[in-house]
């Protein structure tokens, strides 16, 4: 979706508060209806 590298992502997940970040374990979850929301909000 948003075009950009795997390192990347995992960047912008640790620096933003801009959308929701859970960290499960080892993974990181992004609910949907907030990163669209973000996402929406920025275009």
């Amino acid at each position: 979706m948003l075009a950009i590298s795997l390192r990347s992502a995992y960047n912008l997940c640790n620096s933003t508060t801009e959308f929701r970040v859970l960290r499960v374990g080892g993974s990181i979850r992004v609910p949907k209806d907030s990163f669209d929301a973000w996402l929406y909000r920025a275009a």
